[in-house]
């Protein structure tokens, strides 16, 4: 926006980066860009005029910071029942622990050895 003061008329010519904007859309003494983007972003500076002269107006930067972009889709697993074997070597014994899942029931662990532990986990949260 430009302060006026001076005989009536007073014609406003707005440029941006020292090049002149389109008049339809500068011809006044406040300069709107509705929905600004990134080829808005510039040096904006004012001449105002009349029939005792003219004044150009301090330069005003005008920066526009990119939108932020939504992140990216959640990219969809296929799980599928399974089982999985693993023999471990301590000293003299081996050990054999067997993993298994199942999809929609509660996950389970077993643990194949002397005591023949089995734990079972409840479903995962959605």
């Amino acid at each position: 926006m430009v302060l006026r003061q001076g005989a009536e008329p007073l014609e406003y010519l707005w440029s941006k980066d020292g090049q002149p904007l389109d008049v339809s859309t500068a011809a006044s003494r406040i300069l709107c860009i509705s929905r600004a983007a990134m080829e808005d972003a510039g040096a904006y500076s004012c001449l105002v005029r009349n029939s005792d002269g003219q004044v150009e107006s301090e330069t005003a930067s005008l920066v526009v910071d990119e939108p932020p972009q939504p992140p990216p889709p959640p990219v969809p697993t296929a799980v599928m029942d399974g089982t999985q074997t693993e023999q471990l070597q301590t000293g003299d014994e081996t050990q054999t622990e067997q993993l298994g899942w199942a999809v929609g029931e509660g996950m389970q662990t077993e643990q194949a050895d002397a005591d023949e532990e089995t734990q079972t986990l409840p479903p995962p949260i959605p």
